[in-house]
């Protein structure tokens, strides 16, 4: 029996999960009047986030605004939009995103009190964003009651057009076709919240072995977000992957979950590795491992490693052969082709870093593989 056995030990994956707070935009500048211009009894406002002022992946569960506490007051029926959009500003008063771009994550009420910081929207739907492209937060205002002249949100200043608007006394825009109205080149004070159970795969142990020439791989995971599906991938060189089986994901889970597949070993050695991919397409590679047939075929072909310095090769007859060297990722990291060779060669690993390896001979009929450990 060939294993390879990975166990990694996760302190605390029960209970409740933990939640990180992003400050997007900061700004102590009054008197702009976005995302809300509370003079006016309409308002439809959509800005651009950059994905650099993010750099986090997840689930978003509340966004944050920021009131400089002039007054207290309430505004009911507030609609709050999310989405994803590779423009980086507006080119016009027109160039708006609409709510066809974007989701509605809350319907209801916004309420501030007089005291000055951060207001926070727990959103009814949770936005997963996806940490690519930018972001995209849209507002619309539809309370007709009109709140005054000092109740303002904090800003910050950019370099570009990253706010679109439309405010009116008579008319409420429809989120889905605005009309035109101005852009200005600031953005409102921004945090969000993100659920950090939103990490796709907590993986607690992953094995794999091989009996009678059948592989097993069978791993473990404590808790799943979005997470679609695994893909078993495997190589006999551990370079050229191909895909072994599609194994479906539990989507969202905080329970523990077992997974297992049984495929035959083809090749003297193979490789293989799991890739898991979220419903939106992200993917992640979660490990590579190694496996040997329990009865390996005779070969024209010999591979030794001295223990030390070098390779020892042994060719009974002529033949073109490639010697490949890769790290226990799979990765590359020396080759050297052999043409019409017949007998001993000693390869030096002196170019080699201290380190675990796996030499490959390659030939057009065989393969040989053995691990090395350069010292």
């Amino acid at each position: 029996m060939n294993t390879r056995l990975f166990i990694a030990f996760i302190i605390s994956f029960l209970g409740t999960y933990g939640q990180t707070e992003v400050t997007v935009a900061n700004g102590g500048t009054e008197n702009i009047d976005i995302p809300m211009d509370l003079y006016y009894r309409y308002c439809y406002t959509e800005v651009i986030y950059l994905q650099s002022e993010i750099a986090t992946s997840g689930n978003i569960t509340s966004i944050f605004l920021e009131y400089d506490g002039n007054s207290a007051w309430t505004q009911t029926g507030i609609e709050i939009y999310l989405g994803h959009t590779s423009k980086t500003a507006f080119a016009n008063s027109s160039d708006w995103i609409t709510s066809s771009g974007t989701t509605l994550v809350y319907t209801g009420a916004l309420s501030v009190t007089t005291t000055p910081g951060w207001v926070e929207i727990t959103l009814d739907t949770p936005f997963s964003y996806n940490n690519t492209d930018n972001l995209v937060f849209a507002i619309h205002d539809p309370d007709y009651d009109y709140i005054g002249t000092g109740e303002d949100f904090y800003s910050l200043s950019t370099a570009a057009y990253r706010t679109i608007y439309y405010i009116s006394d008579t008319t409420d825009p429809d989120p889905a076709s605005p009309p035109s109205d101005g852009t200005i080149n600031y953005v409102p004070s921004f945090k969000v919240k993100f659920d950090d159970a939103t990490l796709p795969v907590e993986l607690i142990s992953w094995d794999a072995k091989s009996e009678d020439n059948i592989a097993n791989i069978s791993w473990v995971t404590a808790t799943e977000f979005n997470n679609d599906y695994f893909t078993l991938e495997s190589s006999s060189d551990g370079v050229h992957f191909e895909t072994v089986a599609q194994i479906p994901g539990n989507g969202t889970t905080q329970d523990i979950s077992f997974y297992e597949y049984n495929t035959p070993l083809v090749y003297q050695t193979t490789y293989f590795r799991l890739k898991q991919t979220d419903f939106d397409g992200t993917e992640e590679y979660l490990f590579t491992t190694v496996l040997n047939r329990d009865d390996p075929p005779p070969y024209d072909l010999k591979l030794r490693y001295n223990g030390e310095s070098y390779l020892v090769i042994q060719s009974l007859e002529q033949q073109d052969y490639l010697l490949q060297i890769t790290d226990l990722s799979g990765k590359v990291v020396a080759t050297q082709s052999f043409q019409q060779f017949e007998g001993i060669e000693k390869h030096s690993l002196s170019h080699l870093s201290p380190g675990i390896y796996v030499a490959s001979i390659i030939t057009s009929s065989s393969f040989v593989s053995q691990k090395i450990v350069v010292k």
